[in-house]
C-alpha cells in the first residue's frame, strides 16, 4: 500500500520540527566531550572514518558496511536525551496527530497482520507482547484491537509520548528498556520499530530481548537500510543520517547481528514505499541535481506517473529500499 513522505510527515510542520531538532542537537553537542569511541555495532570490527555531519563523526565498517557514529553519546546520556527530547514532544503534539490515520492503516496494520500470520505459521503463543519505544502507541493500539494477544504493553521512556499511550488506555511502562531487568511473565513478542538504530549497544539490546522472551519467542524490528536507494543517492544529505541514528545497518549486517546473538532470522526484507518519492522531492526542490543522470531523470521526473510505482516496487522486492524489516525467533 503506497504513500508519500507528505502523508506521514506533513511539509507544513517541517519548520517547527527542524527547530526542535536543532534544540536537541545543541543539547547533545554540549555533552560531546563525554562521548566515547565504539567498534562496529554489527560485527565488532574496527571502523574507518566516513564523514562528519552537524559536528558528529561517522565511521564505516569495511567488513559488513555498517555506518555508525563514533565517538557517540554514552548510554546514560542517550537515556537522558530521549527522556527530555523536545523534538519527540513536538512529534507527539503535531506530527503524529496529523498523520495518525495513514500511519495506523498503511504502516502499522500491515505489521500487525504480518506478525499474526508468522505467529500462526510458527506456532508462537500470542500471550504477552511488548513494544519497545512505543512512541504514541499506534502499533500497540492496533495489536490490542486485533484481539489475538492476551496482553499488550507499551514501553516508552519519553514523558509526552508515554502520556499519550496512557490516554489510549494502553498498559504503559515509562522507562528505558535497559532498566527492564525482569518482567512479571515471559514475553512472547518484542517489537522495536525505528529503535535499534538509536541504541548505544545493539548487542546488549538483543541480549536483553533473549533473556525476557519465552522459548520460541519472537522479535520484530524495523530500521533504516543504509544501502537503500534514497540514502545512497542523497548521501550525507539524507535525513536518515542524523544525530539520533548512530547505527546504520544493512540487510546482511543486521541478519548477522541477530544470528550471532541467539536468534534465528525468519525474514529480512526492505518493504519501503517512499524511496523514489524522497529522491524525486529532493530533485524537484532543487536539493539534488540529476544532471548527468538521464535514467533517474526519466524515472523520477519525465515518466514519474508511469515508472515511479514499478521502480519503487523493484527497490522493495530486491532489498534496495532504505526501510528494513526483520523478524527473528529466540534460538
Amino acid at each position: 500500500m503506497s504513500f508519500t513522505p507528505e502523508d506521514i510527515r506533513p511539509a507544513a510542520l517541517e519548520e517547527g520540527k527542524a527547530r526542535e531538532i536543532q534544540r536537541d542537537m545543541d543539547w547533545l553537542l554540549e555533552r560531546r566531550a563525554d562521548f566515547v569511541a565504539v567498534k562496529c555495532p554489527a560485527c565488532g570490527g574496527a571502523g574507518q572514518p566516513a564523514f562528519t555531519k552537524s559536528g558528529f563523526s561517522f565511521e564505516e565498517c569495511p567488513s559488513c558496511r555498517t555506518v555508525f557514529m563514533s565517538p557517540r553519546a554514552t548510554a546514560q546520556i542517550m537515556g537522558e536525551f530521549y527522556g527530555r527530547s523536545t523534538n519527540y514532544e513536538y512529534w507527539d503534539k503535531h506530527v503524529f496527530p496529523a498523520s495518525r490515520d495513514v500511519r495506523k492503516n498503511r504502516v502499522f496494520k500491515p505489521r500487525v497482520d504480518r506478525i499474526l500470520a508468522l505467529s500462526a505459521e510458527r506456532g508462537i503463543e500470542t500471550g504477552v507482547a511488548i513494544d519497545v519505544g512505543a512512541s504514541v502507541g499506534i502499533f500497540c493500539e492496533t495489536l490490542r484491537d486485533a484481539g489475538r494477544f492476551r496482553r499488550v504493553v507499551a514501553l516508552e521512556p519519553n514523558f509526552a509520548q508515554a502520556s499519550t499511550c496512557r490516554r489510549l488506555g494502553l498498559e504503559t511502562l515509562e522507562t528505558d528498556f535497559f532498566e527492564l531487568d525482569t518482567f512479571d511473565e515471559p514475553l512472547n513478542l518484542i517489537t522495536a520499530f525505528e529503535v535499534i538504530e538509536h541504541l548505544f549497544s545493539a548487542v546488549e539490546f538483543l541480549a536483553r530481548c533473549h533473556r525476557l522472551l519465552a522459548p520460541n519467542g519472537m522479535v520484530a524490528v524495523t530500521c533504516p537500510n543504509q544501502l537503500g536507494f534514497d540514502i545512497q543517492t542523497l548521501g550525507t544529505d539524507s535525513l536518515s543520517f542524523d544525530v539520533e541514528h548512530v547505527n546504520m545497518f544493512n540487510p546482511a549486517a543486521l541478519t548477522r547481528l541477530f544470528e550471532e546473538n541467539g536468534f534465528s532470522v525468519l525474514e529480512c526484507t526492505t518493504p519501503g514505499a517512499m524511496d523514489a518519492s524522497i529522491v524525486r522531492d529532493a530533485a524537484v526542490a532543487g536539493q539534488l541535481s540529476l544532471d548527468g543522470q538521464p535514467f533517474l531523470r526519466e524515472v523520477l521526473l519525465s515518466q514519474w506517473e508511469r515508472l515511479g510505482p514499478p521502480f519503487q516496487a523493484f527497490l522493495r522486492d530486491n532489498g534496495l529500499s532504505s526501510h528494513m524489516w526483520l523478524v527473528a525467533i529466540k534460538r
